[in-house]
């Protein structure tokens, strides 16, 4: 029997119940006997995933009982430690750290796990093997300045070194050697002893040891400024977002053989956004996320383009904050890492949006665990990244220190760039996503932005600026008529011919234009814009198309004839009928086209006379749906989980042993009564069958072990039993010349 198991039998079912719940991952399967339970906690992989989840002060523990190379108590450890730690702080950590099985009590005094040590590493806190030296700090009396910088670089570890024969450390080697404060090795390196370390770094040869994680390196802001600059960085995410799903929807992102976007598309994207590679990256990840742009498959094997889903006509129609929320908490779910598209893989090709290097399984734990330190904060209180990253290295010191703080670097990064956090600092609607509450993170983000606005300032270098969020009426009307620049807290638009042109091409008219611009311009329009208008309105629609299959039209014979020219030179067939009318055979968006490019300005019609548009609707692919699930943090189990679990490794004993009763506090589970004979098996359970009641019956698996299983008989006949197994809740057949026994539970 091995001292694991010794330990997990004086433990009592309370005591069971936390080490279970503090280490779910030895539940999995759950262990048939506490001899089961036993390897597992001893096992290499389960004990270095326990140290994952130590804090630095926990590690520090386990590196103090480590060097000390003997049982010890908290009093011994807190005094090898050196401080700022109290006795008492040390006792509760130790405390936590028998708890979870990492160390055991024997006695008054604590002792690492039997694999403990080793999962520590090769040299625990720098330290080396111990060679027996009683008094380190004589052996380094009269040391000379070679002597002393030789071992100094030693010190913080690893402890091991080495010199060629013609090294001019050579002889400061061999003295050190002779005078054993180095221990020579087979491998002809040399290693310092643990006691020469521990006695050259002093009274913390660990290091200071705080309990507590370090604090904040923190800015008070100003009341509403996180919120007032996120909210404008919530709406500059949300119209790229919608800037981009139009651009795609346009002519569509050509798709990779290998998958995703390349990084020549994403550059031009970005071009087209006035942007950055990253947003654009992070923008198109959380679409796809959203399940608003997927790859339309062509005939061949590999889908040919990226376009807008049927989804994504609801998200451009819908509000701001709600689109917004949605984006949020795509982001915080997606298992994806945008920030690696434009870097360099392992054979130094470059990373492209949407491709499978992006994945990243651990993404929506690893982005909480980032804000969740912001959260702990007061609101427009900020945090440096450098400090959250230290907190998070005292968390998890086994983790990778370069890598908390790209960690840290990417997540502030896009969670800026989306508006969840403003200055480092996490502004109230971003909070309602960490809760994973959308409505009211679409509320508070209409609550912390500024009223919309019903005036422009319309200037005369053709920019239109809505000095704050314009009224939804307001920005679909000016988005008809110029082309947006930039958005978020002021949005700027431009007026050009060929954005006046646009709307006329809807159907508004010059004078509706100019009547757009007087009633919401604060000031007087500048009278550029209005010869702009004038001058594009007045050539437009002189030339009159309509459909014959198609037919041009005007008062100016002049003008036809031009027409005509301009088709029979893009060749195309346009027959004069008279002076003012001709007809052509092809269709109405061929010729408006043909005509367009050769400098004409035709207004197309319909067959009563209306003015229509010829603009190709936005290209949609069929809908997909998320590319994610909502995160669900792993749950602890439930206490009737860890009862049966606990109750079943008991009887498991029970069975292998050949009765007995559980350990101290487990109640006798399964001790009772003794096992049936062999004969009387099937007699009992299918008594139990009649009676409804459950049983404890000792089964034999594939590989001949046997473990215990709490069962309720429904029918027993055919040399086989069904039976609901009380650990899963779900029913089972059991093969009756499995069941080595079987009693009352």
């Amino acid at each position: 029997m091995s001292s694991t198991e010794e330990w997990l039998r004086a433990r009592t079912d309370s005591e069971l119940a936390e080490l279970l719940s503090a280490r779910p991952d030895v539940m999995l399967p759950a262990p048939p006997d506490l001899a089961t339970l036993a390897r597992r906690l001893d096992s290499s992989a389960t004990v270095r995933r326990a140290l994952s989840g130590c804090t630095a002060f926990e590690l520090q523990i386990l590196q103090a009982m480590w060097a000390l190379g003997e049982a010890t108590t908290p009093a011994g450890v807190a005094e090898f430690l050196g401080g700022p730690a109290s006795s008492a702080d040390v006792a509760q950590a130790i405390g936590r750290l028998h708890t979870i099985g990492l160390i055991r009590l024997h006695g008054p005094r604590y002792v690492l796990g039997p694999t403990t040590g080793e999962a520590l590493g090769r040299f625990p806190a720098g330290l080396g093997a111990a060679a027996g030296i009683d008094d380190a700090s004589a052996l380094l009396a009269d040391l000379t300045d070679a002597e002393k910088a030789l071992l100094h670089r030693l010190v913080p570890g690893p402890p091991v070194g080495s010199a060629t024969p013609d090294s001019p450390q050579r002889p400061v080697i061999d003295a050190l050697v002779t005078r054993g404060l180095l221990t020579p090795l087979p491998d002809g390196t040399v290693s310092l002893p643990r006691e020469v370390a521990l006695a050259m770094r002093g009274p913390q040869p660990l290091g200071p040891a705080h309990p507590a994680p370090p604090d904040f390196d923190t800015t008070v802001r100003a009341p509403g400024t996180v919120n007032g600059a996120a909210g404008g960085r919530a709406l500059a995410a949300h119209d790229a977002a919608v800037r981009l799903l139009e651009l795609l929807g346009g002519s569509g992102a050509p798709a990779l053989k290998a998958g995703g976007i390349g990084i020549v598309t994403v550059r031009r994207l970005a071009k087209a956004l006035d942007s950055s590679i990253e947003a654009v990256s992070l923008h198109l990840e959380v679409l796809h996320g959203m399940g608003m742009i997927a790859p339309a498959l062509s005939r061949g094997r590999h889908a040919a383009v990226w376009l807008p889903t049927q989804s994504a006509d609801a998200f451009l129609t819908g509000s701001q904050s709600g689109g917004w929320a949605l984006m949020a908490a795509t982001w915080l779910d997606l298992r994806r890492d945008p920030s690696r598209a434009g870097g360099r893989d392992a054979s130094d090709k470059a990373i492209s949006a949407l491709s499978v290097q992006g994945d990243w399984r651990r993404g929506p734990a690893e982005r909480r665990r980032v804000l969740t330190q912001l959260a702990g904060l007061p609101s427009d209180v900020s945090a440096t990244g450098t400090s959250i990253a230290d907190r998070l290295r005292f968390a998890t010191p086994m983790a990778n220190a370069d890598a908390l703080e790209q960690l840290v670097h990417t997540v502030l990064a896009d969670a800026t760039t989306l508006g969840i956090v403003a200055f480092d600092a996490l502004s109230s609607p971003g909070r309602a996503i960490l809760d994973g509450a959308i409505e009211d993170a679409a509320a508070e983000l209409e609550r912390v932005l500024p009223d919309p606005v019903e005036t422009i300032l319309v200037q005369a270098d053709m920019t239109l600026i809505a000095p704050g969020r314009p009224a939804p009426h307001l920005a679909a009307a000016l988005s008809e008529i110029a082309d947006v620049e930039s958005a978020g807290s002021a949005t700027v638009y431009r007026l050009s011919e060929g954005s006046v042109r646009r709307a006329l091409d809807a159907g508004a008219t010059g004078s509706e234009i100019q009547r757009l611009l007087e009633t919401h311009s604060s000031t007087p329009v500048p009278q550029s814009v209005t010869y702009l208008i004038d001058d594009v309105a007045r050539r437009h629609g002189v030339l009159r198309a309509g459909s014959a299959e198609s037919v041009v039209h005007s008062d100016d014979p002049l003008l036809v004839a031009q027409a005509v020219a301009a088709a029979a030179a893009a060749g195309i067939p346009l027959r004069t009928l008279a002076p003012t009318v001709a007809v052509s055979p092809v269709d109405l968006e061929t010729l408006a086209a043909a005509l367009r490019s050769a400098g004409l300005a035709p207004a197309t019609e319909d067959a009563h006379g209306d003015v229509i548009d010829l603009r190709p609707p936005p290209r949609r692919t069929r809908a997909a749906a998320p590319s994610i699930g909502r995160f669900i943090a792993e749950s602890p189990p439930s206490e009737q989980q860890l009862t049966a679990i606990i109750a079943r490794m008991r009887a498991g004993d029970a069975v292998r042993t050949g009765g007995g009763s559980g350990a101290a506090g487990s109640g006798g589970a399964g001790a009772s009564a003794g096992p049936v004979g062999a004969g009387d098996i099937v007699a009992v359970l299918r008594d139990a069958a009649k009676a409804r009641s459950a049983v404890w019956i000792g089964y034999a698996d594939a590989e001949g072990g046997t473990s215990a299983r709490a069962v309720e008989p429904i029918v027993v006949s055919g040399g086989t039993m069904v039976a609901i197994d009380k650990l899963r809740g779900s029913p089972r057949t059991f093969v009756l010349s499995r069941i080595s026994s079987a009693h009352p539970l």
